[in-house]
């Protein structure tokens, strides 16, 4: 709990609408986010959400993408991204994304005990370039860029081509 007015807490059902309403202001506020969904009932613990009254104002979540098995023989690191998004009326607000930040960091920890210790944990954020304000605060606290991606898509009822190739297929 922050000052009167303010909760901070883990993600709930109840907190669908709220979620909705945060993704809205930030699509008509930005034109490129990337914005995770808070996803089913069993990763609601990874959901740090910020409310100021019934506004959710900035919500986090953590998940581990890359587990290394302990049998893998090669040079590799585990990876947990993060993503976190503030309201675009409190998007300068370096105190709430410190706050925000922090509780990233405690889930990242927990996670970490939970992964083989042979190989290196890289805590990551995925954001646009044009996230401009998440990624200088991430900067200011020891980020680093690590990898940009190339993203395609198609619809999905687009037909798959044909293969020439004849193949058996095993039961």
């Amino acid at each position: 709990m922050m000052q009167s007015g303010y909760i901070i807490r883990s993600y709930q059902a109840e907190d669908k609408p709220a979620a909705i309403q945060l993704y809205k202001n930030l699509m008509e506020h930005h034109s490129d986010i990337i914005y995770w969904w808070p996803g089913p009932e069993n990763n609601w613990e990874n959901v740090c959400c910020f409310f100021y009254k019934d506004l959710m104002i900035a919500k986090a979540q953590i998940e581990t993408i890359n587990i290394i098995p302990a049998d893998h023989s090669t040079n590799a690191s585990h990876l947990i991204f993060f993503n976190m998004k503030l309201h675009s009326k409190w998007e300068d607000d370096n105190d709430l994304r410190k706050l925000l930040y922090k509780k990233i960091l405690e889930k990242a920890k927990l996670k970490k005990e939970k992964l083989p210790s042979l190989f290196p944990v890289k805590l990551c954020a995925g954001n646009f370039a044009s996230e401009a304000k998440e990624n200088a605060y991430l900067k200011s606290t020891g980020f680093e860029h690590f990898k940009s991606l190339y993203w395609m898509r198609c619809k999905l009822d687009n037909l798959v081509p044909q293969s020439t190739l004849k193949f058996q297929v095993s039961p």
